[in-house]
């Protein structure tokens, strides 16, 4: 009988090891997966620095572009404001210039 009951003792112990075997497992192929997954998330992140790094690069261009165009607008206005003054004073010197012939007669 003693020794019936030290083996049921011993069935009852690898019963339970072989169930904390299994949970031991499970854990593990569930920390695996969290592991990938992490792994997984932190290459996304990385893509997505990437991204923003390159976005970053472009922006910049984008506003030297835009700077320059705006230099180029106002350098464009100034010309055509002295292009006007020029006209204006053309066109006085033609009235002038008309009045000066009109005083002559042939």
């Amino acid at each position: 009988m003693a020794i019936e009951a030290i083996v049921d003792v011993i069935n009852e112990i690898n019963d339970i090891v072989t169930t904390v075997a299994d949970a031991i497992e499970v854990q593990t192929d569930t920390t695996q997966d969290i592991s990938n997954h992490i792994h997984q998330t932190a290459s996304g992140i990385q893509e997505v620095n990437e991204s923003v790094t390159h976005a970053s690069v472009l922006i910049d261009e984008v506003t030297k572009d835009i700077s320059e165009v705006s230099h180029m607008a106002q350098a464009t206005n100034s010309s055509s404001q002295e292009v006007n003054q020029s006209a204006v004073d053309l066109s006085i010197l033609a009235e002038n210039y008309n009045e000066m012939v009109g005083r002559f007669k042939i």
